[in-house]
């Protein structure tokens, strides 16, 4: 249990010796992933993730698990984001995702 403390929160208590904590690619990629399928199964499932719920906005239209999958790539992968909306504002839409599987964001 304190190696697990120390793999999340790396500080020194009381002369233990300090775990180093160390970010890898392979901890950001599951990280990622890990946001990736959060925001798939929540908006598939209600169309809200829980920020969407605290704003009073929800994604409609005819969400499956592919289609949330598919809109909710660019979010957890920064690159893919910045291409989405600069090609959403080429088609005058705030993400060009939104377009492409058919889902809209609305105020509740």
């Amino acid at each position: 249990m304190v190696s697990l403390i120390y793999f999340i929160f790396p500080i020194k208590i009381s002369g233990i010796i300090q775990q180093e904590f160390v970010i890898t690619p392979s901890y950001i990629l599951t990280i990622l992933l890990v946001f990736w399928i959060y925001l798939t199964i929540f908006e598939s499932e209600g169309g809200q993730t829980l920020g969407k719920a605290l704003l009073d906005i929800k994604a409609v239209g005819e969400m499956n698990i592919k289609k949330a999958a598919v809109r909710n790539f660019p979010k957890a992968f920064i690159i893919p984001l910045i291409i989405d909306v600069i090609l959403g504002r080429k088609y005058k839409t705030l993400r060009f995702i939104d377009k492409y599987t058919e889902i809209k964001v609305v105020k509740l």
